[in-house]
């Protein structure tokens, strides 16, 4: 039986090493291309198990090569993005975690939507790349770090309340977070942090090994 912990969507932002990020694909139970990410997928020479989105943005060539992939297909003109669509998709499949890669650059308005995107499934959502992961975090979360791994905690959609952590080069102590600079470029100086906050969307950043 397939494994339905996980699952990845390629989208059709930044990825800034194809090596690195097939690397990472292979390791998911199921891989879906989202519209133009099945570009990255010819990149790659990935082979992805569903292909999903209005098919605006995919490249002639890899509509051909990857004929025979299942394909969702939605109109151009709808009320969410194709991303969107990608997740409440594989949610409906029964995936319990869904790693998005390429939901980062080319245009700054899809990197905000995408984000906004995890906010609405902070518990199953997160972005990756080469440099680093982004999620929402928990109200009580204990994360795995390395020492002078780089982390940032970003309140969303308004403030976070009493923020403590342990394991920072600069703790928090039941500190309100807003929009300010004060929790970004953290330091990790162990092997995990742990993070606690009452009330609020908290968006975490942590730097990749290497």
């Amino acid at each position: 039986m397939r494994d339905m912990s996980n699952a990845a969507l390629i989208a059709n932002g930044e990825i800034v090493d194809l090596a690195w990020t097939s690397m990472q694909l292979r390791r998911f139970s199921f891989l879906a291309a989202v519209d133009g990410g099945l570009n990255h997928c010819l990149n790659m020479q990935l082979v992805p198990d569903l292909l999903i989105g209005d098919l605006d943005s995919v490249l002639p060539e890899a509509l051909q090569t990857y004929a025979s992939v299942p394909i969702c297909k939605f109109p151009v003109l709808k009320d969410d993005t194709d991303l969107a669509l990608a997740v409440q998709i594989l949610l409906q499949k029964g995936f319990e975690s869904i790693t998005v890669f390429g939901g980062t650059g080319n245009r700054l308005d899809h990197t905000l939507s995408n984000i906004y995107l995890m906010s609405r499934y902070p518990l199953h959502v997160k972005m990756q790349s080469k440099f680093e992961s982004a999620f929402f975090l928990k109200e009580n979360e204990r994360l795995q770090t390395f020492s002078g791994q780089t982390i940032s905690l970003i309140p969303f959609n308004g403030s976070v309340q009493q923020v403590s952590t342990k394991g920072l080069l600069w703790d928090l102590h039941q500190q309100t977070l807003d929009f300010s600079f004060l929790s970004q470029s953290n330091s990790c100086i162990g092997s995990s942090v742990e993070i606690t906050f009452v009330q609020g969307s908290l968006l975490c950043c942590l730097q990749n090994p290497g």
